[in-house]
Formats: structure tokens, C-alpha cells, sequence
């Protein structure tokens, strides 16, 4: 069923989109672009995508209830959140990401170790054809990982990472959004709405601003971990089998090898 339009709202700075299928919603809004350095920009090009998914860590036993991704157009930033409403809508949300998909790159945070294979196992499990060995992927975790040595941080989670670049604290986290969710779907309400997708949207648009901790790889002349052009990572993925378990197998997905990127003079 196609999307249903059932609420615009346009200020000076951004337009804002809702739309609501047969079952799930899907946000659409549209921000000035405010990417203000060189390696942000260069790394953020119109043929890359942003993306976080909200959900818990097995793909076995948790509900993929929210998709949120960014790209460039022209001078805006484009912000798509697919949600589902109840746990049954899982699979609409998925497709409707996999069928918005068209960049080349995806840029993400842990998203290679964590975020593509658990989506991957969920389109195994839906049976769905996906094409995430064909993407490139940029990951600034494992980038920042790199220079471990430099920066000496308690550790490298995306939270951490933001308070030493000094972004702003998120709404919530994401480890407490899951009761969230849940008390959303038994009675669902603005306020519990607008906490999940608040988190969502935060955690993609704080990735972008992170793309520029990254100068320290450039000025460093350090690698990403991956050999030379057209090297691939393995990662682990856990496929679903149903509710009563789940086998643990391998997938070998192509890595990000032009970075660090010549610098815009």
C-alpha cells in the first residue's frame, strides 16, 4: 500500500514530513546542510548514506523497530526514519529501507560489525534480496579504533566519542528505549512516540558531525583497517531461526579502502 501523506510541517529552516502506510510510519524531514569542514563534506558526498537502526542485539530475539538514515541533496540534508509501530511490522520497515536504499557508500558507526549483519540476517530471515555486499562502507568506529593510542578515551562508544567532541547529550539512550518501545506499542501516545524517534534522529545526525574526528587519521597518514582498494572485512552475523535459537555464520562485505581522502585545498 502506497504511503499516505498526513502531516507537513514547514518552518524556515526545514520541512518535515509524516507519512503512514497501512501500518508502519515513516518521517521525512529535510535540514539546511551545515556540513562545515573539508573532510566532512568530501566524505559525505551525495552518493553516501547514513545509517543507525534502533533495536536490541540479536536479530534472533529482539524487534527492529526503527530505521533512520541521511544523505545529501543540493544544499539539504534529507532525514528518513522508517518505524514500526508493533513488532509484526518489522518486515515492512526493513523493506521499505532496503527499497530506499540507492547510495553507494554507507557510512556508519559500529555499522559493520553490527548494524549490516543483524539487518542482513533480517532480510535472510524475510527471505528479501539485499545487496549489502555490493555497498562500500565507512565506518568510524573502526576508524577511530585506529587511534586508540591518541585519543585514550574509557572506551570508544558512539556516546563517548560525541561527549569528546563536545556534541550535545542525547534525550535518552538506547539501552532505555527498549521498555520504551514497548510500552508505545500497548498504548501508544505522542510522548513515547516522539522519545523514539528522537533518539534515532540524534544518533544520525551526531554521525555526521563525527565524520570530522576522522582528521585525526588524516593528519596521522593513518589507514582504515582494510588492506588496499577492493579489500574486503569479514564480520560475524547470528541468523534467525525463529524463537527457539540461532546459528552463528560468517559474511565478507567490501570496506571503505580511499581513506584517509586527499585533502580539499
Amino acid at each position: 500500500t502506497k504511503n499516505e501523506i498526513y502531516g507537513i510541517i514547514q518552518t524556515q529552516d526545514k520541512i518535515q514530513t509524516l507519512y503512514k502506510g497501512e501500518f508502519m510510519k515513516t518521517f521525512h524531514e529535510e535540514i539546511p546542510d551545515l556540513c562545515q569542514d573539508a573532510l566532512t563534506d568530501q566524505l559525505f558526498d551525495e552518493h553516501s548514506i547514513f545509517l543507525h537502526r534502533t533495536t536490541g542485539f540479536s536479530p534472533a530475539a529482539s524487534t527492529l523497530y526503527m530505521i533512520g538514515c541521511a544523505r545529501r541533496k543540493s544544499n539539504r540534508i534529507c532525514i528518513d526514519q522508517f518505524f514500526a509501530e508493533k513488532p509484526e511490522e518489522e518486515a515492512e520497515i526493513l523493506a521499505a529501507f532496503l527499497d530506499a536504499v540507492t547510495n553507494t557508500t554507507i557510512i556508519t558507526f559500529n555499522g559493520v560489525g553490527f548494524d549490516i549483519p543483524y539487518l542482513k540476517a533480517k532480510a535472510d530471515h524475510y527471505k528479501f534480496p539485499e545487496h549489502f555486499r555490493d555497498f562500500e562502507y565507512l565506518d568510524i568506529f573502526k576508524s577511530v579504533s585506529s587511534i586508540k593510542f591518541l585519543l585514550k578515551l574509557e572506551n570508544y562508544k558512539q556516546k563517548t566519542i560525541e561527549s569528546f567532541w563536545v556534541l550535545k547529550e542525547k534525550t535518552k539512550e538506547g539501552e532505555d528505549l527498549i521498555h520504551v518501545y514497548f510500552t508505545h506499542v500497548k498504548h501508544p501516545t505522542e510522548e513515547t512516540m516522539h522519545l523514539l524517534r528522537i533518539h534515532n534522529y540524534e544518533d544520525v545526525l551526531h554521525m555526521i558531525d563525527l565524520l570530522s574526528v576522522l582528521s585525526y587519521l588524516e593528519v596521522l597518514n593513518v589507514s582504515t583497517p582494510s588492506s588496499p582498494t577492493g579489500s574486503t572485512i569479514t564480520t560475524h552475523m547470528t541468523e534467525p531461526k525463529g524463537r527457539n535459537g540461532s546459528s552463528p555464520c560468517k559474511t565478507t562485505i567490501p570496506f571503505r579502502a580511499s581513506f584517509p581522502v586527499n585533502r580539499i585545498v
